[in-house]
């Protein structure tokens, strides 16, 4: 795998921790740097685990799934999306606790109508 798309594979995968993040940032009052740094590192590690964990898991089940195994990722790849998940959180925190201080109680109102929304639209869809 190329450093573009691993990059690009990275952030994608690295998208929920910096939502996680950006949340945290906007409802902690008085979020302390050591707080960010410290979630931020925690997303990271975990998203530098995951794939590892899935590789060893695989190469137990390599077997059942050699047909349809076409991209295997390396240590140092889940070292890269561990390290831009950790910016990425840490970045988000900061970012959430800015817009906080800035959008107060709207963004919770935002968020309710968002919810709602994707709640009808499922309601909808199933019906």
């Amino acid at each position: 795998m190329n450093l573009y798309t691993l990059f690009i594979v990275a952030v994608g995968l690295s998208m929920d921790a910096c939502a996680v993040s950006v949340a945290n940032g906007m409802t902690i009052h008085g979020l302390w740097i050591r707080h960010a740094v410290s979630h931020a590192l925690c997303f990271g590690f975990l998203q530098a685990v995951m794939p590892v964990v899935g590789w060893v898991a695989g190469t137990n089940f390599s077997g059942a799934i050699a047909g349809v195994d076409h991209c295997g990722l390396t240590e140092s790849d889940a070292m890269v999306i561990g390290v831009v998940a950790f910016v990425l959180s840490l970045a988000g925190a900061l970012t959430g606790k800015k817009l906080g201080h800035h959008l107060g109680g709207r963004m919770e109102t935002f968020g309710g109508i968002v919810l709602i929304t994707i709640g009808l639209k499922i309601l909808l869809d199933h019906t």
